[in-house]
């Protein structure tokens, strides 16, 4: 079943959420990105994976929610009702699954390679044991593990077994089940330089202070962050057709994340699409003056 970007976006204000779709690049080329959403203080970044996920597409993912502090979603019908996936380091959930985190529940278990497994909360565990007056050996034993997997466990090193964590839940109570997302940290993806204005722009960036990340298959060239500072970097479009599509996109972009725009266009003429107080638009000879931009005070 093809999933429709138009009906997960139903759900996602049905559920009582805020969230655009994102549309560049158009239809018939593949993005990194195709739904952009808000549950309170969580910014989702979902990715409807109807088939493989490509590398560049993973990149972004990872890239675009580091920076960001945002939640990558890979909405896929590998994962079922209540069983996440693991896939290239994201997590994949249903549809179903979807509804679940915007309805605020638990995704606790999930699937790799290496099998299936349940998310457990580490701090309540030790909590647990302790009040109940047990040593590490006692659990070890009554759970048929090692002394090292339960230290493993009980600092957030490990996820463990359904068995283990049926065990678990008898001895301890069901509040040592955890939740996939609960402290779901995105390492980026590094850099894949496409181009030198873009490498420029990273390093004027970092230069200046900020975490910064090239993206490739979305409307956002550069995305980066210091503080409560938030910015967006877009090139502009080489092809005539795509220029305003980009600056579409990207604009509905930064009003999502609540951030600063910048645009690197060639010419002036392509200026008088632009308006806005938090957008600024710079020549790519003048690129050396993001700096300045980004250390203002109500930037950086």
């Amino acid at each position: 079943m093809v999933l429709d970007p138009t009906e997960v976006l139903r759900t996602i204000e049905r559920k009582g959420s805020s969230g655009f779709l994102l549309n560049y690049p158009e239809e018939g080329r593949r993005r990194s990105i195709d739904i952009m959403a808000r549950k309170g203080s969580r910014l989702l970044l979902i990715k409807l994976a109807q088939d493989r996920v490509g590398k560049q597409e993973v990149a972004d993912l990872k890239n675009f929610s580091s920076v960001m502090g945002a939640t990558p979603l890979l909405l896929t019908e590998e994962a079922e009702d209540e069983m996440a996936v693991i896939r290239e380091g994201l997590v994949g959930v249903s549809k179903e699954g979807l509804e679940r985190i915007l309805e605020d529940d638990k995704i606790p278990v999930f699937k790799t390679k290496g099998g299936i497994f349940v998310k457990v909360n580490s701090e309540r565990i030790r909590e647990e044991r302790e009040r109940l007056g047990y040593s590490i050996g006692d659990l070890a034993k009554y759970l048929g593990v090692s002394r090292k997997a339960v230290y493993e466990y009980e600092r957030g090193l490990s996820a463990v077994s359904i068995q283990i964590a049926e065990k678990l839940v008898g001895l301890l109570g069901e509040e040592v089940i955890g939740d996939l997302l609960s402290d779901y940290k995105i390492e980026p993806a590094g850099d894949f330089p496409s181009n030198l204005l873009k490498s420029k722009i990273l390093k004027i960036a970092r230069d200046s202070g900020y975490s910064a990340a090239e993206l490739q298959m979305t409307a956002a060239d550069v995305v980066a962050a210091k503080g409560e500072a938030r910015f967006i970097v877009t090139i502009e479009s080489k092809n005539v057709e795509q220029k305003s599509a980009k600056l579409k996109e990207v604009t509905k972009m930064r009003g999502g994340l609540g951030s600063k725009l910048v645009l690197i266009t060639r010419t002036h003429r392509f200026t008088k699409d632009v308006d806005g107080e938090d957008v600024e638009v710079l020549l790519e000879e003048e690129v050396d003056r993001l700096k300045e931009i980004l250390n203002e005070p109500s930037g950086g």
